[in-house]
């Protein structure tokens, strides 16, 4: 966690450049900046303050060429967990996600499902009850993953877990859902129209299966 710019500075010049800031609060796009030298750094500080006023900051080295993995989770109140499949959402315009891959290819498939097993055990070990995305950074030319955020809500996104898992989100939340017999059904890919002004960000039609 950073708390001060000094502190920014020095961390980054002890892990290296480019890094990445960001406010712990913000999201879509917001409170967010890379920094190639410490003049930027200095820069991108005082705006991702300003962006998301109050908010913690954290900092790391930036994890280049990599892709933006998630997994959708729903756990019980009596500590199961399941993992529905989940999502490439790497293609981003300004850090919204524009199109979508479900199931990811780009992650081998042994690979992916240490990532949802891994998803799994997190949602387990903090007691989470509900819905809720793990999000990944994966390395295709290492095969390694990088663990971002739990996410606690549905994403936006999530409309295409629907056609992946063949579950209904609202009979998951119920108490007697039965977490380890939903199924798995192929492959979809959606995308969302961003404007340019991102005021407005709509689902187009989820664009079929396979």
């Amino acid at each position: 966690m950073i708390t001060s710019l000094d502190e920014a500075v020095s961390s980054a010049a002890r892990i290296g450049y480019p890094v990445m800031l960001k406010a712990s609060e913000g999201g879509g796009g917001k409170g967010i900046r890379m920094s190639d030298n410490e003049e930027e750094l200095r820069s991108n500080f005082v705006q991702v303050q300003n962006e998301v006023p109050g908010s913690p900051m954290f900092m790391m080295q930036l994890c280049q060429n990599a892709r933006h993995l998630e997994v959708q989770i729903i756990g019980d109140e009596h500590g199961q967990a399941v993992a529905l499949s989940g999502r490439d959402c790497s293609t981003q315009r300004r850090f919204q996600k524009i199109f979508e891959e479900g199931p990811p290819t780009i992650a081998k498939p042994e690979t992916f499902r240490k990532m949802e097993q891994a998803a799994m055990r997190l949602t387990q070990s903090i007691g989470y009850s509900g819905a809720g995305t793990v999000e990944y950074l994966y390395q295709a030319a290492t095969d390694e993953f990088y663990f971002l955020e739990l996410n606690p809500r549905l994403q936006v996104s999530s409309l295409i877990l629907n056609f992946l898992s063949g579950a209904r989100r609202r009979k998951c939340f119920s108490p007697d859902a039965a977490l380890h017999r939903i199924p798995s059904h192929g492959h979809h890919f959606a995308s969302v129209s961003v404007p340019r002004n991102l005021r407005r960000t709509k689902f187009s039609r989820l664009l079929g299966g396979c």
